[in-house]
C-alpha cells in the first residue's frame, strides 16, 4: 500500500466545528434508524454475534477508507496534470489532455456526489 501515505502527521490546528458533536448526532440518528427498522434499539442478548457484526463492519470500513484514498490520489493526480499542462502550453497542443483531465475531474466529482 505504497500510495496510502501512512505517515506521522502534525498536531491538529484549531478550526471551526465540533466533530464529537457531529458524531454524537450521527449516532443518535443511527439509533433512530435502527429502532425504525427493527422495532427496538440495539440490545444485549439479541441472538446475534456482536463480534462478527463488528468485524464485518470493520472490513467494510477498511474498503471504504481505501476507496477514499484511491479517489483522493486520482483527483490530486488529475489536478496536478491539468496544472502542469496549463503551465507549459508551448510544449505541445495541451487542449486534448486538458479536456481529458476535466472529464476525469468531472467523473470523480459526480461519483463522489452519488456516494454521499
Amino acid at each position: 500500500m505504497t500510495d496510502a501515505q501512512v505517515v506521522d502527521q502534525p498536531p491538529p490546528k484549531a478550526t471551526e466545528g465540533d466533530i464529537w458533536r457531529a458524531v454524537i448526532t450521527d449516532m443518535e440518528q443511527r439509533r433512530e434508524t435502527g429502532i425504525s427498522r427493527y422495532g427496538t434499539p440495539l440490545q444485549a442478548h439479541n441472538g446475534r454475534d456482536a463480534v462478527v457484526d463488528a468485524y464485518q463492519e470493520a472490513l467494510d470500513l477498511a474498503v471504504y477508507l481505501r476507496q477514499e484514498i484511491v479517489e483522493r490520489i486520482d483527483l490530486r493526480t488529475a489536478i496536478l496534470r491539468a496544472a502542469t499542462l496549463l503551465e507549459q502550453p508551448h510544449k505541445h497542443d495541451w487542449r486534448p489532455d486538458l479536456v481529458q483531465c476535466a472529464v476525469e475531474l468531472d467523473a470523480l466529482s459526480i461519483l463522489r456526489a452519488a456516494l454521499r
